[in-house]
């Protein structure tokens, strides 16, 4: 992939960021009334948690494939550029400039490194969401006991997964000679693992304070972001999931929420979401950021 592509993606991935920001509804405005100062700003500092989780995460992976603790200026270029992305239709290209970012003898191991991220981005919000959705109506917090042993079991599903990759003819071409330690996979995991914790537990104090909910009200809400999620990583045709998470979001959500408020929360998580790809995105951008190793 030439450096012009690289980049062309990047901004066009950013410039849809922008138009999904920009088709937030204006009831929004009545909503966000709610939000003290105080919680702008507390919202502000878990997003870039969230962020520099994102971005932690990610070095991890490449840590774990490449065998090489790489920059945090890479981690944080190739995060934008899989953020951004996702935006063009396909949702592919994202995936494909991150690769191209390396060297040649790196791309395979890259390419893992984004498949495995790629299959637990879908996996591990799938098994979290259903156990908070079954959690929030049973009304019982004992079940989330379950989600402990979870990025061990991630470990030993990638394991397998790269013993089979040589009978898989998709994968055939890309198979490597054994998987990555289990020690570094079990840290890139649970760290993606940590990552969605943490948007779960932001979207449920959210909801809770915009719409004073319950504790299990709450929760639910939770779990239908991290399902819609999922359901927008599905529907690849969706540039960035726009219209399938929301749809998702809306048709769980709205077991705790009257359609009105399910359908602002919804245009609301659009809006800081987008916010963050932007971030991350024009990040990746300034090539001189000031190196953080």
């Amino acid at each position: 992939m030439s450096k012009w592509l690289k980049w062309s993606i990047l901004w066009v991935g950013l410039s849809l960021c922008i138009y999904a920001l920009l088709r937030a509804p204006q009831q929004l405005s009545a909503m966000l009334h709610n939000l003290q100062p105080l919680h702008w700003f507390s919202l502000g500092l878990v997003l870039l948690l969230i962020w520099g989780l994102s971005v932690a995460s990610w070095r991890s992976y490449l840590t774990a494939y490449t065998g090489q603790l790489p920059s945090w200026r890479t981690a944080i270029r190739q995060l934008g550029l899989l953020l951004v992305g996702k935006y063009l239709p396909g949702g592919i290209f994202g995936f494909l400039a991150r690769v191209y970012d390396e060297a040649p003898h790196s791309r395979q191991a890259v390419f893992w490194a984004g498949l495995i991220e790629q299959a637990a981005g879908l996996a591990m919000p799938s098994v979290i969401g259903a156990t908070l959705y079954w959690a929030a109506t049973r009304q019982q917090w004992a079940w989330l006991l379950l989600l402990l042993p979870l990025p061990l079991l991630a470990v030993h599903f990638t394991v397998a997964l790269h013993r089979l990759s040589s009978y898989l003819p998709i994968l055939r071409r890309y198979a490597m000679p054994q998987a990555p330690a289990p020690g570094l996979l079990l840290k890139a995991i649970s760290t993606q693992f940590l990552l969605l914790i943490t948007w779960a537990a932001l979207v449920a104090v959210l909801a809770q304070q915009l719409f004073t909910l319950s504790a299990y009200a709450a929760l639910g809400i939770a779990s239908a972001f991290l399902l819609a999620v999922a359901a927008g990583i599905i529907i690849i045709i969706a540039p960035g999931g726009i219209g399938a998470r929301e749809a998702a979001l809306y048709a769980i959500a709205s077991q705790w929420l009257p359609p009105a408020d399910a359908l602002l929360l919804a245009a609301f998580l659009r809006l800081i979401t987008s916010g963050i790809d932007m971030f991350a995105g024009f990040l990746a951008i300034f090539p001189k950021i000031k190196k953080l190793e």
